[in-house]
């Protein structure tokens, strides 16, 4: 909606992934790839004639395979020029309104 806008995705973990980091490495989906990512980049691997990404029930991505996928996610976002990630950091926003980021196991912290 708006083009000139920017984000900072900061991220406690240490790469994109969100849990799918600390998942075992044997876990999958338990539901069809297609129903899972973000819009701009399907997971599924499953398309259809025309190139489509297709449900397909037995499409369910491994935990390495999400890991891979949420990497070209963040690298899609960063090639933007409009998103910057900022992982093992925590956001909060101070009573004086103030927004702060802090780097996890470290004692540097940073208004933003």
């Amino acid at each position: 909606e708006h083009e000139s806008a920017s984000v900072i995705l900061a991220d406690q973990n240490l790469r994109p992934g969100g849990h799918w980091t600390m998942a075992y490495p044997f876990v999958r989906l338990h539901q069809p790839s297609s129903n899972y990512g973000v819009n701009s980049l399907p997971l599924g691997k499953t398309r259809d004639s025309k190139g489509r990404e297709r449900e397909d029930a037995n499409d369910r991505a491994t935990a390495q395979e999400i890991l891979e996928y949420y990497d070209k996610v963040k690298d899609q976002f960063l090639d933007s020029g409009r998103v910057r990630c900022i992982f093992n950091a925590e956001y909060h926003q101070a009573e004086n309104g103030d927004h702060i980021l802090s780097l996890l196991n470290s004692t540097v912290e940073g208004k933003i």
